[in-house]
């Protein structure tokens, strides 16, 4: 059928349920985003962490701090000093994370997980950060954030975390123990037990009526003050009209 033509993803979803029309010129006319610096920082710490968890047994500060640096992109910074100045924190920041979980080092089931599931006739698709096994067998999916404090109570209801529960056992992994999100810049960690079924079929219908909704062919814009003010599109978007300067 027409809705498995597409793959979906977290933030596709995520894009067309903040504004139709975004999503019309990201994921349709693939219209490219400014490069932002904080996705090329959050890449290249990832590649750290996934490097202190992909090897059999547990790697030293310096094999992080390689990854880091060959994952690094000057992409979005304003300039040089800027770029300098992220750069040393996030070598700091991967330094504070190593020195408090190396301690306790396992090895996990797997990172940078690519799921690829057919979830009520649409496709989903992504990536998870890690996860590991519980006793029981039972799995833990811990998705790491590198931006700004997490708001409290957050890892209940993340829906992110819903989807990954929900791959990861339509994949037959195991049965998901508990969920976590780990800012990385606090080495705090959020950890709640696995999502329960309201949340997952609420997740389920949100894919279901998303999928349905761009088969048909619905973009309309959304325009809102938030939404709208650091949008990439907004010179191209009928709600601002084509002279609206950027």
């Amino acid at each position: 059928s027409s809705m498995t033509s597409s793959k979906l993803s977290h933030s596709s979803i995520t894009t067309y349920n903040d504004c139709q029309k975004k999503f019309y010129f990201r994921y349709i006319l693939k219209i490219p985003e400014k490069p932002k610096h904080y996705f090329s920082f959050g890449k290249a710490v990832h590649a750290a962490l996934e490097a202190m968890y992909s090897s059999p047994c547990r790697p030293n500060l310096t094999a992080l701090l390689q990854a880091y640096d060959s994952a690094w992109s000057s992409e979005g910074y304003k300039d040089k000093p800027a770029e300098k100045k992220a750069h040393a924190e996030g070598e700091v920041m991967i330094s504070k994370y190593y020195e408090i979980n190396a301690p306790g080092w396992t090895p996990c089931v797997s990172t940078e997980m690519r799921f690829d599931v057919v979830i009520e006739g649409v496709r989903l698709t992504g990536f998870i950060d890690r996860v590991d096994s519980m006793p029981g067998d039972r799995i833990h999916i811990i998705d790491y954030k590198t931006g700004r404090e997490l708001e409290p109570g957050r890892e209940a209801g993340d829906e992110q975390l819903t989807m990954y529960q929900l791959a990861c056992e339509t994949m037959g992994l195991g049965k998901v123990g508990s969920v976590s999100l780990v800012h990385v810049p606090t080495a705090r960690w959020a950890t709640a037990s696995r999502h329960g079924e309201e949340l997952v079929s609420k997740l389920i219908s949100k894919i279901v009526h998303t999928a349905g909704a761009i088969a048909d062919g619905k973009y309309i814009e959304t325009p809102s003050e938030d939404a709208c003010k650091w949008c990439d599109y907004k010179r191209m978007c009928p709600a601002w009209g084509t002279v609206s300067s950027m």
